[in-house]
């Protein structure tokens, strides 16, 4: 039964008893739940009816009320779960090159009611592991927190509000319960875009590299783009006004046709390809992004010209990183082993964390691709090779050759062995310096996997994101740090 369907049964049956219209309800939106209590006085007696407002809690997995104090399930949802609910999971920005995620979640720790933000870092510079082939799990940063509170209601002490407060990371320690430490993000939801980012390579990359380097320009991947598997479509976005994205037509008019040869530079532009409505997260203007959560350090010596204009005289807007939902699913527990002559690849399928060097842990989403017969590796979030909405790596599922490849993991007893290519590049990923180059894949187990890179002459790791535990992980401040990998 489609929505409009159970519209018009429960306007045509509003003599069922209650019961049946609760059912009927499980096809609706609030919305127009709320719209069909009101069409009379009897129904709308039942408006409070916790039954209602906790069944809507659940579409959102909110099923402990415990958790919001005081709260009622018409208060939790009402002020918190209608706007902000579908803030709730993973978020992957487009952050030219690198990118990085968000984790939306329910506050747990009873503290403070409501919806906690936080963005995941992964060690770098001199915090890398011995081996930084193997991934780390990251640390989870408090960006934001949506609050749902009594405070400022009347006298009475009934009805509710949200209010958002940003952690004040240059400030570690300082209480939320300062209230006039508070700041306050800037929370958006932007409309659809088509501007797409783009790298030009000048001649000071040439010097640094010691050589000559032809001058070229590239697009960076579409991200999310037209074959993107990660990006979840069946999440609503919160339900805000949408504001119109900055719009530049070419921001490379902001350097002088000399300073164009010499530099090297990212800048905007009009594409046809249309990116979708995204959440933004302006940081505040005083404290700025103190831990750069939401901006990404890039190489310094890649100015950002990205919103720079100057063809009307007006003020330089950037253009806003733009977050997207990040599918991330459940696996069901295999029925064969890994390598059988019966498994199913698609079990593969979800977010994974691999080994990529210097550049450190980066994450990944694996896809079994029907067509192609192949297990394909896009990057979630990527670096100045390769970047983010990448293709890693890939192999296809055929027969195993364990003879061949047995040198390649000799050590390591793999269950499944494969030959797959990998993608490779200079700095900034432009065309004619991107090259496919072969490479072995070992299958350990469901959660494990080897990738061997024979020209890089090293082996990378790839572990299954399994999501958190909370209970175990250490807290310091806005920062949660989970017990590491054995």
């Amino acid at each position: 039964m489609t929505g409009a369907e159970a519209i018009q049964a429960a306007r045509n049956a509003k003599s069922l008893p209650y019961d049946v219209l609760l059912d009927l309800f499980t096809f609706l939106d609030a919305t127009d739940i709320v719209n069909f209590l009101s069409s009379s006085k009897l129904l709308y007696s039942h408006i409070l009816d916790e039954t209602i407002w906790r069944k809507l809690s659940a579409r959102y997995g909110v099923r402990d009320l415990s958790i919001f104090g005081g709260h009622t399930w018409y208060d939790v949802y009402t002020c918190l779960l209608h706007t902000y609910g579908p803030l709730l999971g993973l978020w992957a920005n487009d952050y030219p090159f690198r990118g990085n995620i968000m984790e939306c979640r329910i506050n747990v720790d009873r503290k403070w009611y409501g919806i906690i933000c936080e963005v995941w870092k992964f060690p770098a510079g001199n915090d890398l592991p011995d081996n930084d082939r193997d991934p780390s799990l990251p640390s989870y940063h408090e960006s934001f927190r949506i609050v749902l509170t009594r405070e400022g209601i009347d006298a009475s002490g009934t009805g509710c509000r949200t209010r958002i407060q940003w952690y004040p990371h240059s400030q570690q320690g300082v209480s939320f319960d300062d209230m006039d430490r508070h700041q306050t993000p800037s929370l958006h939801l932007l409309s659809p875009t088509n501007q797409a980012t783009f790298v030009h390579i000048g001649e000071n990359i040439a010097i640094l590299a010691g050589g000559e380097h032809p001058r070229m320009t590239g697009r960076l991947p579409d991200f999310p783009g037209t074959e993107t598997v990660w990006y979840e479509h069946s999440r609503e976005c919160p339900r805000m006004p949408q504001e119109p994205s900055f719009e530049c037509l070419d921001s490379r008019e902001f350097l002088s046709q000399s300073a164009r040869t010499r530099a090297s530079y990212m800048y905007s532009a009009r594409v046809a390809h249309t990116f979708p409505p995204a959440l933004s997260i302006y940081p505040h203007p005083d404290r700025g992004d103190p831990l750069r959560l939401h901006t990404p350090q890039l190489p310094r010596i890649l100015l950002d010209l990205r919103g720079t204009s100057t063809g009307d005289g007006g003020s330089n807007v950037p253009v806003r990183n733009r977050y997207y939902p990040l599918r991330s699913p459940v696996r069901e527990a295999p029925t064969t082993d890994v390598g059988a002559s019966d498994w199913d690849p698609t079990v593969l399928e979800g977010i994974w964390l691999g080994g990529y060097g210097a550049h450190g842990t980066e994450v990944l989403f694996l896809e079994w691709s029907s067509e192609g017969k192949e297990v394909r590796a896009w990057k979630v979030t990527g670096d100045v090779n390769v970047p983010r909405g990448a293709i890693s790596w890939r192999f296809e599922v055929a027969e195993d050759q364990p003879d061949i490849l047995a040198n390649a993991f000799e050590e390591l007893h793999p269950r499944a062995l494969y030959r797959g290519v990998g993608t490779i590049s200079s700095f900034g990923f432009l065309p004619g310096e991107q090259a496919e180059t072969p490479l072995y894949v070992a299958l350990m187990d469901w959660d494990d996997i080897r990738v061997r890179w024979p020209e890089l002459l090293s082996t990378s790791r790839f572990r299954r994101y399994k999501g958190r535990d909370l209970a175990s992980e250490q807290v310091n401040g806005g920062m949660r740090k989970p017990t590491p990998w054995l």
